[in-house]
């Protein structure tokens, strides 16, 4: 009489399969999704900070806004830790306008338009055009701001 083999083991064969989804459709989209927060968490930090400069200082001639200051800002920015972690690059900074709108009722407006481009961690090759997950980001952010005191501190 043949021998009836244990049924003990099958779950063993289910783990590799299980583990492999696990990972490559949960873990790494998480940790993408998460450098995906950390990128808008700087480009907001960066939005901000440019239009508070921005705010403060005198237009040019132009009324385009301050070059210097604006150059200033953005090799600042290039150096900040923030930068290096989101493993960017030259071009994902971009300061695309900043306007000054004199109005005579109410103060001058800044308004600033800034983009940042953020790359995910780690390039899922089953997602190559899904944005996050195999292609970066674009954050354009853009708002208005009175400007303070024309310039004078």
């Amino acid at each position: 009489m043949p021998k009836i083999r244990a049924n003990r083991g099958g779950a063993i064969a289910e783990t590799g399969p299980a583990i492999f989804l696990l990972v490559v459709i949960i873990f790494f989209p998480m940790l993408d999704l998460m450098e995906m927060a950390a990128g808008y968490v700087f480009s907001s930090i960066f939005h901000d900070y440019m239009i508070r400069e921005m705010a403060i200082r005198t237009p040019e001639a132009d009324g385009v806004g301050n070059a210097a200051a604006k150059t200033k800002i953005l090799e600042e920015f290039k150096k900040s830790g923030f930068f290096s972690f989101l493993k960017m690059q030259n071009n994902d900074l971009i300061v695309d306008s900043v306007r000054y709108l004199p109005s005579m009722a109410n103060p001058t407006q800044v308004q600033v338009s800034t983009t940042v481009r953020v790359r995910p961690f780690i390039i899922i090759p089953f997602f190559d055009s899904v944005p996050g997950l195999g292609a970066p980001v674009e954050f354009k952010l853009s708002s208005q701001k009175p400007q303070e005191e024309k310039g004078r501190d």
